[in-house]
């Protein structure tokens, strides 16, 4: 539910790029590859340009998560108020809540979905799908090794995502880059004790290790957005100084910067991670554009509200999505030479199953996401009185920084 301190604009963004994953996904599931499409005019070239930017708004959510996450974690150790036991039940509690109910979700979508046509491709696998569902099958990839490790957030780095649900890469290298960033900043902090500095840095050299390159390669994107809340306040009365045209004209500047490296980066088609840092640099000024929401005026607000009241059932969307469009596909187009050319009903067939996509993403939150709250306070609840149970406990829940 918005609020005076939701900022409508972030929010909307949020909502915009979680969209922008699920609609690459969908039309990679039921629409032709553009080098296959009967029809190359403005439209069509424009419909698969907008709908090829999945991974891109991937970027843009790390930044978001850095933005959001990483700035809780500077204010509190700012404040001398950061503790592991409340950083981990908020952080566990937002993963959890959502990715456990999503991997037994796609357990059972996955499995039903190949006993009802065990033939399609999109569960027996090709590569004309481009990564979004496994080349060699889905069944291959629901194992319980798989299971437990994608709720350990080791998908992607040294377990396969779970059956058809390819988004979960992301989760893994956010929970990595939750628990990197506040240990670097304590190993770095001048408060922390010697031995203390020396256990820091230990965990977070075995944590860096299982984490992986890969998952290192992306972590300067996610600071990029922890460094702009570090600088928010700053940042926001410089903003404060220009008057509407002048602030209005560098948002557009850095919406059309995001949105050029993005589609750059999609047309490469080399996943350097080099282009990726670049699509996170303009969209730190994107973001730092609007630290003065943009809800200024009557028409814009009601514009934007809608946008940033999704953003609130996005993540169960984004953990959801690929299982449901599957199963759907396996009974619409279930050979990937039936995937269809765009035209005025399948463009409407692409606008419905996005609808129904994002309606099925926010009932999933109702259960899920929307409990996070409740969640935190019974937990936090409960190890507190434990704590209590046991001083010796107590003292020990959060790092000595004098």
């Amino acid at each position: 539910m918005s609020n005076k301190r939701t900022n409508y604009a972030i929010n909307s963004i949020r909502t915009v790029a979680a969209f922008a994953v699920v609609t690459s996904h969908l039309r990679a599931l039921y629409f032709v590859d553009f080098s296959d499409s009967p029809s190359t005019d403005v439209v069509t070239r424009g419909f698969y340009l907008v709908t090829s930017l999945g991974h891109q708004a991937v970027i843009v959510f790390f930044v978001l998560s850095g933005f959001w996450v990483g700035g809780s974690v500077i204010r509190s150790m700012t404040q001398q108020s950061f503790t592991w036991r409340r950083y981990g039940i908020s952080r566990l509690s937002r993963l959890w809540l959502v990715l456990v109910p999503a991997v037994i979700l796609t357990q059972l979508l996955d499995r039903v979905g190949t006993w009802l046509s065990p033939d399609s491709h999109v569960y027996s696998g090709s590569p004309s799908y481009h990564g979004v569902i496994p080349s060699d099958g889905a069944t291959n990839h629901l194992g319980l090794l798989e299971s437990i490790g994608n709720v350990l957030f080791v998908q992607s780095i040294h377990v396969e995502t779970l059956g058809t649900n390819s988004p979960l890469w992301s989760l893994a290298y956010e929970f990595w880059y939750y628990l990197l960033f506040p240990l670097a900043l304590l190993a770095l902090s001048r408060r922390t004790r010697t031995l203390t500095r020396v256990a820091l840095i230990v965990v977070l050299a075995v944590a860096a290790l299982i984490a992986g390159p890969e998952v290192l390669a992306l972590f300067p994107a996610w600071i990029l957005g922890a460094l702009l809340a570090w600088q928010a306040r700053r940042i926001r009365t410089s903003l404060e100084r220009l008057n509407r045209i002048t602030l209005n004209l560098c948002r557009l500047v850095a919406l059309t910067l995001t949105f050029g490296a993005a589609a750059f980066s999609s047309a490469a088609e080399n996943n350097v991670y080099l282009e990726d840092l670049l699509i996170a640099v303009p969209t730190l000024f994107l973001l730092a554009t609007f630290l003065i929401d943009a809800r200024d005026g009557r028409l814009t607000s009601l514009a934007l509200r809608p946008l940033s009241n999704a953003a609130e059932w996005s993540y169960s969307l984004y953990a959801i999505h690929v299982p449901i469009l599957t199963i759907f596909a396996a009974l619409v187009v279930p050979l990937a030479t039936e995937r269809w050319s765009l035209s005025p009903s399948t463009l409407a067939w692409f606008i419905l199953l996005a609808a129904g996509t994002g309606l099925a993403g926010f009932l999933f939150s109702l259960a899920t996401e929307r409990q996070t709250g409740k969640v935190r306070s019974l937990v936090d609840e409960a190890t507190r009185r434990a704590s209590t149970a046991h001083p010796d406990r107590e003292s020990t829940r959060s790092l000595d920084l004098r």
